[in-house]
C-alpha cells in the first residue's frame, strides 16, 4: 500500500527532529561546513509506516550560500534531490560593465 503524505517544514512538531554536525569539507573548491536534519514524522495510529525525511545543507561561512544541498525521503526511495553551486567565478567583473554608456543623458 502506497502512503502520500506531504512532508512538514521543520519545526510543525509533527514528529521528531534531530540535527547532526557533519563537519567542513571542501565542494568543488569552496569550504562549506554541512548539518544533516533528520524528521521523522510517525504514521497515524500505526495504520502505516513512518516518514524519514532527510535534509543535507552544505554552506559556505565565508560566502554564507548554500554549496550543496541533497533532500531524500521515505516516500520515494532512491530519489533524491541535489542541488550545487558550480563553477563560481570569485574574480573582479570587468569595470566597462559599470561604465556609463557615452549617448545617456538625463531628462527632465
Amino acid at each position: 500500500m502506497l502512503y502520500s503524505v506531504p512532508v512538514p517544514t521543520r519545526g510543525q512538531n509533527l514528529g521528531k527532529t534531530t540535527t547532526e554536525s557533519l563537519g567542513g569539507r571542501l565542494i568543488h573548491g569552496i569550504y562549506a561546513e554541512g548539518k544533516r536534519f533528520t524528521d521523522v514524522i510517525h504514521s497515524d495510529g500505526g495504520r502505516g509506516p513512518d516518514i524519514v525525511y532527510v535534509e543535507e545543507n552544505w554552506i559556505s561561512p565565508e560566502l554564507k550560500i548554500v554549496v550543496l544541498s541533497k533532500d531524500t525521503s521515505s516516500t520515494s526511495p532512491g530519489e533524491e534531490t541535489t542541488t550545487e553551486t558550480r563553477e563560481l567565478n570569485r574574480s573582479e567583473p570587468d569595470a566597462a560593465l559599470f561604465d556609463i554608456p557615452a549617448d545617456y543623458k538625463v531628462v527632465k
